[in-house]
């Protein structure tokens, strides 16, 4: 911890990203639309700027779905969010791979629930088309960030204050009305997922399916006979399904998966108290929201938390989704009526934003007043009750003659910039150690005597592929990208593991080094 100046700066980006679920988008009010248009484009970013007037963090706030690359991607990624953020960093950083680094560039999302990077462009179809659109996005974002770096800034100011609450939202009554929440359950247009996006492979239903149309005879008789006979399937397992006052207080969802009501082992399958957060920092309010809400319901989501500041210092609210818990989609009640893949995984029924809304704002009188905010609703234990469904890693086993870290396809003498370096390793099970601040791979440049490590497995330069052949023998193939603009020099390749012993159990640190090479 250090003294410190937080400085904030709005503005708006507007073609990075667009609306993927234009329909139910529509049915919002037309005066809502007309003010606030189909995605919220809003650009805040909080600079921070130590006592020697040197910038050592960024948090930008902003909505867009981090899925520039596709569900046909078998690769851990942190999609075009990290891009940016590595992107920034790399311009900031002294030291690159320090522990505590100089510059830290956060991009949490916003309410991006119906913002999608692939609006226009077509579902990701995989490979290199999907790392061009997650650059694209990623560079759009980080180019912003660098502008309002530069542009004049307001600092922050005040007092700094934090409330949580926790909430059952499956029971949230709306306070001067009947209205209230319910037991939370999938929508039968969940399971097509979002057309305009990422599509389900297998979609039981498309979107937009409702419960009137299914009453009204709307839609065609097989399709008809096929959600009726899924019903009945659930209904012999579940039990719930033909429960009137919860069908009536799902609205226009056909209820597809009951997780509100299902159990295993004493357990319900889906959380229903979740933690509402403020933090006030001055002039600031962050909402701490736990799962993902659409632009329209954002929107009035930050509005009732700065009507609630109106006569105070408070003059900007952002949201930070998928805080500490997920209660899955929040939409506004004219989205949720449409029952598009938002609105069908919107859980609570379709009074669940006003009851967010509403649980919010007592958080945020409390803190407003300077009073204390209740803890509300405690959370279940169920930790003695988890149950392990992956498999666990009983042992590791190399090939005969061979060892831990043994190469098995070498690298070229040499290599040309945008060239790709691929080198086969003899490995182990990654998941016996997750290297947490570590790194499964490093690319190395010889300078003097020394080697420097240039690019590890958070860089989006290189790829970290683990492949099982046989019982417990393992193929570690990394692949390094050569950029375009590379310093030429002799570099290699480390590949860091470690492996189980079938005897002992004991996990044992190896670590493989190839044979050098040129980049020219």
């Amino acid at each position: 911890m250090k003294p410190a100046k937080i400085f904030i700066n709005t503005s708006e980006l507007m073609d990075c990203g667009g609306q993927r679920s234009r329909q139910a988008w529509e049915s919002n009010p037309q005066k809502e639309r007309e003010k606030y248009g189909d995605t919220d484009k809003s650009f805040t970013l909080l600079k921070f700027i130590d006592s020697s007037e040197k910038l050592f963090g960024t948090i930008v706030y902003y909505a867009l779905h981090s899925t520039s690359i596709g569900i046909k991607n078998r690769l851990i990624s942190s999609d075009n969010r990290g891009y940016a953020s590595r992107f920034l960093e790399r311009m900031f950083e002294n030291d690159p791979y320090k522990f505590n680094p100089n510059f830290i560039a956060a991009f949490p999302n916003a309410n991006g629930g119906d913002v999608s990077p692939n609006v226009g462009l077509g579902h990701p179809p995989g490979g290199e088309e999907d790392y061009r659109r997650m650059k694209a996005s990623g560079y759009k974002l980080c180019q912003k960030t660098i502008q309002m770096i530069n542009s004049e800034a307001e600092e922050i100011s005040g007092d700094i204050r934090f409330g949580q609450m926790n909430v059952n939202l499956a029971n949230v009554q709306i306070n001067g009305t009947s209205r209230r929440t319910c037991d939370g359950a999938f929508g039968a247009s969940f399971s097509g997922a979002s057309s305009e996006d990422n599509s389900s492979s297998i979609p039981l239903f498309v979107e937009g399916l409702t419960k009137s149309e299914l009453l009204n005879g709307e839609i065609s008789r097989k399709y008809s006979f096929r959600n009726k006979a899924l019903t009945f399937l659930l209904d012999l397992i579940w039990h719930d399904m033909d429960d009137p006052e919860w069908v009536e207080a799902q609205g226009e969802k056909p209820i597809l998966l009951p997780v509100g009501r299902a159990k295993f082992r004493g357990m319900p399958f889906y959380p229903h108290i979740f933690p509402f957060q403020i933090f006030k920092l001055g002039t600031v309010c962050i909402i701490g929201f736990p799962g993902e809400i659409t632009s329209m319901a954002g929107i009035r989501l930050k509005n009732t938390i700065l009507n609630t500041f109106k006569e105070t210092e408070v003059k900007y609210c952002v949201l930070n989704c998928y805080a500490n818990s997920f209660s899955n989609y929040t939409t506004t009640m004219e989205e949720y009526n449409q029952q598009h893949y938002e609105g069908a995984s919107t859980l609570f029924g379709p009074n669940q934003l006003e009851a967010i809304q509403q649980e919010f704002r007592k958080t945020a009188e409390k803190i407003r007043d300077k009073k204390v905010v209740p803890s509300g609703v405690p959370f279940p234990k169920y930790s003695f009750k988890q149950r392990r469904f992956r498999s666990r890693i009983r042992f590791d086993d190399d090939p005969l003659g061979k060892d831990y870290g043994d190469i098995i396809t070498q690298p070229n003498s040499s290599y040309n910039s945008e060239e790709k370096v691929v080198v086969e390793f003899v490995g182990a099970n990654p998941r016996n150690n997750l290297r947490t601040m570590d790194t499964y791979l490093e690319v190395q440049r010889k300078i003097n005597d020394d080697w420097e490590t240039v690019y590890k497995d958070l860089d989006f330069e290189t790829e970290y592929h683990w492949k099982r052949k046989g019982i417990a023998h393992s193929i570690i193939t990394i692949v390094w990208n050569i950029p375009r603009k590379i310093n030429p020099g002799e570099y290699r390749i480390i590949h860091k593991g470690d492996s189980k012993s079938r005897w002992t159990k004991k996990i044992t640190q190896y670590i493989g080094i190839s044979n050098s090479f040129e980049v020219l």
